[in-house]
């Protein structure tokens, strides 16, 4: 039987926060729904969001298999120490994954491609493009794209250069604290608090100097990948104890500016402290492209990562004061880690030999 019903959140990965293993507390932010015992089942999913082959989902299944029992030794363990060669490398490759698999992306690769086309097009109407010239304005308006499976761009781009993200430090968030994390429809949040602090549009790619990633794997527990030249943080033996409510807090106010529409956790988490964490958020609209020019002669089109302009005032982890001191730069790259760097230029050329491999033996054949 085909499987329709596609979860871009493992369901694995929301049982950490059920205590039936069936339902979820779930928060739609902008409609300020809260429901206390949602049926985790119909949670983060969309009907082919993998397109109608089940190849992709079935991929997305065997890797969701080796991930739910490394949650548990990770949260056994309460570090990542405990962890061999290969499950640590897993766990860059997946929570670069969880960022990319979401029903959010596959929006943001549609509205790209759909933003791309539209502006080619009434450059060619104005230009008289013989093609193009005889379609009415508000059919291209009104165009919208979208690729059958979305997803698997990002997913495929990730699977080839996750390793840019090697270099970052991977540690545990221990929650020591009565309050929880939450989680996402959108759960690895991206995030830089040094181009946050110095307003900078750079600094959200897998190469960026002050880079930050989290990933809460449950209440207690968060996993985190940052940039360790850039941020003093008190590690040991590879985990972080959080004593401070306000840490928390800070982290769940990312988790709901990252998110899509809802956010999830326990029931012991009351309407009340979902509606608070809203209040002191700004709304903040993302769009994944921006575009320069006079949309008729010339046109430069910048695609780029989620942002998430928030400044938190974190109390666990704090901008290097060497680092600080680094003068905002003026390209539009910002700071590139040096070690990310060299990888890039690594993966580069494996992949180029790879593909140049796969060239030469369909010429052979």
């Amino acid at each position: 039987m085909k499987q329709k019903n596609n979860h871009f959140v493992p369901q694995f990965h929301l049982r950490q926060w059920s205590f039936d293993k069936k339902t979820i507390m779930t928060y739609n932010i902008n409609k300020d729904i809260y429901v206390s015992k949602a049926s985790i089942k119909n949670q983060a999913s969309k009907n082919y969001l993998y397109g109608h082959d089940e190849k992709f989902e079935n991929i997305m299944g065997e890797i969701e298999t080796f991930a739910s029992p490394l949650y548990n030794k990770i949260i056994s363990n309460k570090n990542m120490a405990s962890l061999n060669e290969t499950e640590l490398d897993f766990i860059y490759f997946y929570v670069n994954l969880c960022n990319e698999r979401s029903n959010s992306r596959a929006t943001e690769q549609s509205y790209v491609i759909t933003e791309i086309m539209k502006t080619w097009l009434k450059m060619s109407k104005e230009h008289n493009v013989p093609e193009v010239k005889d379609i009415p304005l508000k059919t291209i308006e009104d165009l919208s794209l979208q690729y059958e499976n979305p997803n698997y761009i990002s997913v495929a781009n990730i699977a080839q250069y996750y390793g840019l993200t090697y270099d970052l430090a991977c540690v545990l968030l221990y929650n020591k604290t009565d309050y929880e994390f939450l989680t996402s429809d959108y759960p690895t949040i991206v995030y830089n608090l040094y181009s946050n602090k110095h307003n900078l549009f750079s600094g959200w790619g897998m190469c960026s100097g002050g880079i930050i990633y989290i990933l809460p794997i449950n209440p207690k527990f968060a996993i985190m990948l940052y940039d360790s030249i850039a941020y003093d943080c008190n590690v040991n033996n590879t985990t972080v104890e959080i004593k401070h409510i306000e840490d928390i807090n800070e982290i769940n106010r990312l988790t709901m500016i990252n998110s899509e529409f809802c956010v999830y956790g326990t029931n012991n988490i009351p309407h009340n402290y979902l509606r608070n964490l809203k209040k002191k958020l700004n709304v903040i609209r993302y769009e994944p492209i921006e575009k320069f020019g006079d949309e008729k002669n010339e046109m430069f089109i910048a695609v780029h990562r989620k942002r998430l302009f928030y400044l938190a005032n974190f109390r666990f982890l704090a901008i290097n004061k060497d680092f600080d001191k680094i003068p905002p730069p003026t390209s539009a790259a910002g700071i590139i880690r040096p070690k990310s760097e060299e990888i890039n230029k690594q993966l580069t050329q494996y992949w180029q030999k790879v593909e140049n491999e796969i060239k030469n033996k369909k010429n052979n054949q």
